[in-house]
């Protein structure tokens, strides 16, 4: 029977949860908001099999093979625009859906926004919803199961996800499928669902039922300038909400690594990706495809399998794409500033004690410095100098290290 001792002994996949045959399992919440498995010892039968599935004790290794990297832009310009980075995901998930398949991705539960969940789309018109970076741990509820039925159907599946999902979803699996098509996301961290839940709430407490929709890394103000956005329902007669990573509160508590997950700290999968595609950003683009530079997004995808080339070949022509020289072609991560654990601590417990908003400004304050690179930022923004400021800004930074 599965037991977790250490929280950085478990990612959260529900892996064991959907293989244990009696449904002994239930995935429950920390006072973080992560899920980690509770054994109904009485119903439990001690088969063994959710320890066996567990990605994190028994991490999934995969052959490695040479790095096929390209820098690809969706030619259908309202999914790119749509899109967190250069809309790689949407193609491959139409490719899936006119063969009859079914697509897994992540998406917010419902209108609320508060809550988000790994979902099955079975037509295009579904697809919008998993557009988007969600910078929240989902929970992927049934979908495991649901993606090994369609999978015994024969038909065929795309399941999107951060590295560690797609190494619960391999591991729960057993074995590999060549109905299965899998993608994962880069991720640094994955952020505290009970925190996203309290940041909601703050918004909610203020604009009531007036807000429509949250959006993770708008490009509102270009690709370059990492967005959160709140906006606000047609008629309501309130502003959007826009701020950049420098000042909005969600996006400086998931960088100074405040509210993410133990286990993330020491993920197998950082490298050792065992997906068929991983994708992540590149705001460097202008480095190295200067013609691709159009501030609209550009997704960098590595194809990890002999497969992902094979179905690659057959959707290219849905995209701009060009291979990644060799020399350069690595995956690069923004690691976050370890905080205090005790400080960690007592954060939570205030959360669950005080008014959230009351919270959040004690331990994240809008200080002068960050009002200071909020404005400075928007006037480089206007001045049209930004890019080339953050690019010196990011020379400067990473010869420092």
């Amino acid at each position: 029977m599965i037991e977790v001792n250490k929280k950085q002994d478990c990612c959260g996949c529900t892996a064991c949860a959907a293989i244990c045959p009696k449904d002994a399992i239930i995935m429950k919440e920390d006072n973080e908001g992560f899920l980690y498995p509770t054994v109904d010892k009485e119903t439990c039968i001690n088969c063994g099999a959710c320890e066996k599935v567990c990605p994190i004790k028994y991490p999934i290794r995969q052959q490695k093979r040479k790095d096929d990297i390209y820098y690809i832009q969706c030619k259908n310009e309202n999914i790119r625009s749509q899109s967190t980075s250069g809309g790689m995901f949407t193609a491959l998930a139409e490719f899936v859906i006119k063969k009859g398949g079914a697509v897994f991705g992540c998406a917010f539960q419902d209108a609320s926004c508060d809550r988000v969940v790994h979902k099955m789309a079975e037509d295009m018109e579904d697809i919008h919803e998993f557009r988007g970076s969600k910078y929240v741990q989902s929970d992927v509820n049934n979908t495991y199961r649901q993606a090994r039925k369609c999978l015994k159907e024969n038909r065929l599946v795309c399941y999107s996800g951060t590295p560690c999902q797609i190494a619960g979803l391999k591991k729960y699996l057993g074995r590999d499928y060549e109905n299965l098509i899998t993608v994962d996301v880069v991720c640094r961290a994955v952020p505290s669902p009970f925190v996203w839940k309290k940041y909601v709430e703050v918004f909610n407490k203020k604009y009531g039922n007036k807000i429509d929709h949250f959006k993770f890394q708008d490009k509102i103000w270009g690709y370059s300038y990492s967005t959160m956005s709140v906006y606000m329902k047609e008629g309501s007669g309130v502003k959007d909400y826009h701020r950049g990573i420098e000042s909005d509160l969600w996006l400086r508590m998931f960088f100074s690594g405040l509210i993410t997950r133990e286990s993330c700290d020491q993920c197998p999968y950082r490298e050792d990706h065992v997906s068929d595609f991983t994708i992540w950003d590149c705001f460097a683009i202008k480095e190295y495809v200067p013609e691709f530079d159009d501030d609209k997004g550009t997704t960098r995808m590595r194809i990890n399998t002999n497969k992902g080339m094979e179905i690659f070949q057959q959707i290219k022509e849905a995209y701009r794409w060009k291979s990644m020289p060799e020399g350069i072609a690595k995956i690069e991560r923004a690691y976050e500033e370890k905080k205090n654990l005790q400080v960690k601590e007592s954060f939570y417990k205030d959360l669950h004690e005080q008014e959230p908003e009351h919270v959040f400004n004690r331990y994240m304050p809008y200080t002068v410095k960050i009002a200071i690179l909020q404005y400075g930022r928007m006037f480089t923004l206007k001045l049209g100098i930004y890019k080339s400021l953050k690019k010196v800004w990011n020379k400067v930074k990473n010869s420092s290290r």
